[in-house]
């Protein structure tokens, strides 16, 4: 797959013999994407059960688009929950005690965790600002609050994780 969207499962012309090559090749191009995810292949191989697929001699063509339906919409579910883990750093100077990671993507919601540490400083920061106290969450941002600020002309940055629960 060459973009982070799923595509719709192909339409169905009611002949069999031509729509089940497009189905077979839509179903092989999302498994080969997934499998490029960090960790999906664990994850299927301890949760997918093949015995709960319908046996395809004695499946309809109708049965057979439920089934890419229901894959379209749990490959939606898989994806963001994916897609849902951000790397990246915050810098907090001077006398400021909290700083913002802003997500590329909004988020649902604030049922999400945040990692912070320490990854560098300038200059000789004051006790305390490179301790966390708090995080504040938001749907477009998560904020990493100070125990002091660093101070003047100094400043010390965070690595940052952000991943869904």
């Amino acid at each position: 797959m060459t973009t982070s969207v799923v595509p719709p499962p192909p339409r169905s012309s009611l002949n069999a013999e031509e729509d089940l090559p497009k189905f077979i090749n839509y179903l092989e191009t999302l498994f080969k994407g997934f499998e490029q995810l960090s960790g999906v292949q664990a994850a299927l191989a301890a949760g997918f059960d093949p015995s709960i697929l319908p046996d395809p001699d004695n499946t309809s063509l109708a049965q057979a688009q439920q089934v890419a339906n229901l894959a379209y919409a749990q490959a939606f579910v898989n994806a963001a929950e994916l897609a849902a883990l951000e790397f990246g750093s915050i810098t907090i100077a001077n006398t400021d005690t909290a700083g913002d990671f802003t997500f590329a993507f909004a988020r649902i919601d604030t049922s999400y965790f945040a990692i912070a540490q320490v990854s560098g400083s300038t200059g000789g920061i004051a006790a305390g600002a490179r301790t966390v106290t708090s995080v504040t969450k938001a749907t477009d941002k998560v904020t990493i609050n100070l125990l002091a600020a660093p101070g003047a002309g100094t400043d010390v940055t965070f690595d940052i994780v952000v991943g869904a629960n």
